[in-house]
């Protein structure tokens, strides 16, 4: 067990900020990995249905697999990026949840020195409940049981840094909310790679409508809405859009058809969407407007 880090009230600092910091950059990395687990085990099983639907066309199915080759390697290089590993580079070593590296990552946050508040009863705003070794409790807790780590929890340390700040000098203050941004950079980082993997997804998924395979479709589209709960489970919502009212602060239209295309709906509905639109599930803040053709 590690040792036990008191934060001062009256006198928070930089360094104060960091003990708590490191617990929101560890999550963040452990969550990174955790979707690089699911989106890969789906992916996988994403894969396999094309090679079904294709097993009898060999030359169809070297022109499918390059691609989707390509695609994969883009959103390994993507994560490979966040998680600072050529672990699973290329494809080659695909991640799982026992893996030494999930290990490593979960041993550094689990051996994380515990937080205390010191003289929390003098803290003016209690609004919060800024229980700060609760939440890393809860945290280590999450991660010892391989689970991922809720959202709701890192915000919670980053709403406890902003209180805390308050009583910091000037100068520190502004180091403090420097790291806050950069940590939200990461954050929206993550939010961005895990639509891009469901992106791939959907790419793929298009294209199947547009041959022969759609037979396969109903098997693909499965596989993309267990994702999507995946996303869900992370606090990532998707805006539905399909079949409703055009809303301009979640959609982006791109164009119109008339309604002989779709006589059950009316005008301004959404006919088709694009690409999914995303917002936090917890607070609606928009995280990516959908693209939608609507009805004229």
């Amino acid at each position: 067990m590690g040792n036990i880090n008191i934060i001062s009230i009256r006198n928070f600092s930089t360094l104060h900020a960091s003990c708590i910091k490191v617990y929101m950059n560890r999550s963040l990395k452990w969550n990174t990995g955790y979707l690089f687990v699911e989106f890969n085990r789906l992916f996988s099983r994403f894969h396999a249905v094309i090679i079904k639907s294709l097993e009898n066309d060999s030359a169809v199915l070297f022109k499918w697999e390059s691609t989707i080759k390509k695609l994969k390697n883009r959103i390994d290089d993507e994560y490979e990026c966040e998680l600072e590993s050529e672990l699973f580079k290329g494809g080659s070593m695909p991640v799982r949840m026992d893996s030494e590296y999930m290990k490593e990552i979960q041993t550094q946050l689990l051996e994380l020195s515990t937080i205390k508040l010191e003289e929390f009863s003098e803290l003016k705003s209690t609004e919060n409940n800024l229980d700060i070794e609760s939440i890393v409790s809860e945290i280590k807790g999450e991660v010892k049981k391989g689970n991922k780590v809720q959202f709701k929890l890192i915000e919670e340390l980053k709403v406890t840094i902003e209180e805390l700040s308050m009583n910091a000098s000037s100068t520190a203050k502004e180091s403090i909310k420097d790291s806050l941004i950069e940590f939200e950079q990461k954050t929206n980082k993550f939010m961005n790679l895990a639509i891009s993997s469901l992106d791939s997804m959907d790419l793929i998924y298009q294209s199947v409508l547009s041959t022969d395979m759609k037979e396969w479709a109903p098997q693909i589209e499965g596989i993309i809405k267990e994702f999507l709960v995946v996303l869900d489970s992370f606090g990532i919502e998707e805006i539905i859009a399909e079949n409703t009212f055009f809303n301009g602060e979640t959609m982006i239209s791109i164009g119109t058809v008339p309604n002989t295309k779709a006589p059950e709906l009316e005008r301004y509905q959404v006919y088709l969407v694009k690409q999914r639109g995303f917002q936090f599930k917890d607070s609606g803040k928009l995280i990516r407007e959908a693209t939608v053709i609507t009805i004229y």
